[in-house]
Formats: C-alpha cells, sequence, structure tokens
C-alpha cells in the first residue's frame, strides 16, 4: 500500500538529492509502519530513512534533534541487522554511525567508522549498494573539506550507477556534477 509507495519514493529522493522531500516521507511512513513491518521494504525504510536524514542535515538544522534521535534508532536496527547478515548490512551500519557521529561533532569517532565503512566498500560486490555508499562517502569528504577525495568518491559512485544499469541516475549525477569531470 501506501508506506510501500513512500519507501520507494524515498529511495528516489536520495538518488536526485531531495533530502528533505526523502526525510518527509520517512515521518509519513512512520506513521503507518505496519504496512512495511517484516517486508522487504523495511530494508528501504531503515537505509534511504537514515541516508535522507544524514544528508538533509548537512544542509539545514531543521529539527536537528528529532532527526539525530531517530537516527539513534536507526542504528539500533541496522546493528541488529548487521549481526544476523554482517556481510550485507555491516557497511550500512558503520556509514550511518560515521555520519551520526559527523553530525554530533565527534571527528575522531566519526573518522573510525568512515574508515571501516570503506574496508567494507571495497569487499561490496552489490550492484545496487556500492554506488549508494560511495555517493555517501562524497558528500561525507565534500563537507569534511577534502574535494578531492570527495571528487574519487563521486566519480566512482557514477561509474557505478551506471555498471548497475541506473542510467536516469548516471545522467542526473552527470549534469549536476559536470564539473567534477565525471567523463574522466
Amino acid at each position: 500500500g501506501i508506506p510501500i509507495l513512500f519507501s520507494h519514493e524515498m529511495a528516489i529522493c536520495f538518488y536526485f538529492e531531495e533530502y528533505e522531500a526523502g526525510v518527509n516521507n520517512y515521518f509519513e511512513i512512520g506513521n503507518n509502519i505496519n504496512g512495511i513491518l517484516g517486508s522487504a521494504h523495511m530494508f528501504d525504510y531503515v537505509v534511504f530513512g537514515a541516508l535522507n536524514i544524514l544528508s538533509s542535515l548537512y544542509y539545514s538544522n531543521k529539527d536537528f534533534d528529532k532527526r539525530i534521535k531517530e537516527i539513534k534508532k536507526l542504528i539500533k536496527i541496522l546493528e541488529k541487522w548487521s549481526k544476523g547478515n554482517p556481510k550485507d548490512f555491516k557497511y550500512y551500519l558503520y556509514l550511518v554511525k560515521g555520519l551520526y557521529n559527523y553530525h554530533k561533532d565527534r571527528a575522531s569517532k566519526a573518522n573510525r567508522y568512515i574508515k571501516l565503512c570503506e574496508s567494507a566498500i571495497s569487499s561490496c560486490n552489490n550492484l545496487r549498494d556500492k554506488p549508494i555508499l560511495l555517493e555517501m562517502m562524497a558528500i561525507y569528504y565534500q563537507f569534511y573539506g577534502e574535494e578531492r577525495i570527495s571528487s574519487y568518491y563521486r566519480y566512482d559512485s557514477f561509474l557505478k550507477y551506471k555498471i548497475w544499469g541506473a542510467q536516469g541516475i548516471a545522467k542526473y549525477k552527470l549534469e549536476h556534477y559536470n564539473s567534477l569531470s565525471l567523463t574522466q
């Protein structure tokens, strides 16, 4: 039903950098959570909810405390999932913990989790997950002031979107980040 539609829309919001709309969808689903509990769509709800919330915080402190509190709940879910299936969830757990700590002004903790995520990404062979993770690394390094590293991750993410077959997303990234020489 409606919660499933919103969870798909959250993913689209992330891909096309409409983070605030993704956050709104996340909280809308939260009001109707029973529609996706126990389904495969719960993954989209948790992961894209976390990524949209964390990405939105780079641009605005709107509802900061409410959003950080929500991230803490999502971290608990990712911790539980990563215990049962570390291969598929560990990198998301590290990423979300790293970005959470970044927004809480805990630089050393943030960097430690980001480094763990970078290590985990290298072993990720999932065509859908890899470009998402690389893109989040690009955003992290961009706001951390490391433009060169950010450009590297953004370019790699662009290539992985193309390999995944997500031509619309790749085209959007190329148009949006043409100054990063994505066609090198």
